[in-house]
């Protein structure tokens, strides 16, 4: 049996920003340095092959260079998802060590970006994509498209164009976490979203050997997710959507099948 070959895996929920629309927000579960391993390990036996750090704020977990180097001797590549705001020096040089592609959360100019968040966080976060890309680190960027949000699109790829980043991802609000309960102020309307989707995809194309421009949303694509708690989720575009798979210490063996080809998807151990 084999896990799904990526895994988005949460090793915390704790977070040092407070969005509005936060997708996974803090829950007070804060697993030990251990019991990462142990899962990290049991993922590795059954066959992962990337592993997507990401929380709440994954570099908030003291264990986290730890978890990157286990994982990367496992033969697993690792990615690592950040508000950017904290970058100790032991994350930075793994980040290296490892060659962990590193994608960081920017959501428009230093007034935008600070109001999303509720912190002064703007310049931390840019200081900190130089630092990872002038060391030669591979840095990508993502944000939340949310209401009357269309000029951001253009004002970030303006950003990754001229700092030399080479992929951004725009992600249309998702009525998760926090988000359930503020999407009246920050959803757009369909009409408003097809306008964005068909943005973006023609600045993709514009841009096609520049910057890899993606569009990324829960209704096309699910994730599996492994939680603070050990559950093995199937992540969609609500909670009330969502599949809980099993919880990695307890699960012997999973199978899902696609409803619409009956073939077989993923395949859990435990």
């Amino acid at each position: 049996m084999r896990t799904p070959k990526v895994v988005c895996f949460r090793v915390t929920r704790a977070c040092n920003a407070a969005c509005s629309f936060c997708l996974a927000p803090p829950d007070g579960v804060h697993p030990s340095k251990a019991e990462l391993i142990r899962r990290l390990g049991q993922l590795a036996a059954d066959g992962a092959e990337v592993i997507h750090f990401c929380g709440g704020e994954p570099t908030l977990h003291p264990a986290l260079p730890d978890l990157m180097l286990f994982a990367a001797r496992q033969g697993i590549k690792c990615k690592l998802t950040t508000n950017g705001l904290f970058l100790p020096q032991r994350v930075h040089d793994t980040i290296g060590r490892v060659n962990c592609v590193t994608k960081f959360s920017l959501h428009g100019p230093s007034h935008h970006h600070n109001r999303i968040l509720r912190r002064l966080a703007y310049d931390s976060v840019v200081n900190n994509i130089r630092l990872l890309r002038d060391t030669g680190c591979t840095v990508s960027l993502q944000t939340v498209l949310i209401k009357g949000g269309s000029w951001v699109v253009e004002w970030l790829l303006e950003f990754c164009v001229r700092e030399a980043i080479p992929k951004v991802s725009f992600i249309p609000f998702i009525p998760r976490g926090y988000g359930r309960d503020t999407r009246n102020l920050f959803e757009p309307k369909p009409s408003e979203l097809f306008d964005l989707h068909r943005m973006v995809l023609n600045l993709r194309d514009q841009l096609a050997g520049q910057i890899d421009v993606r569009w990324l949303e829960f209704i096309s694509r699910s994730y599996i997710v492994v939680e603070t708690d050990g559950s093995i989720v199937i992540e969609r575009q609500s909670e009330s959507a969502d599949e809980n798979l099993s919880n990695i210490g307890h699960q012997t063996s999973l199978q899902l099948v696609d409803s619409n080809t009956h073939q077989k998807k993923y395949f859990i151990s435990a």
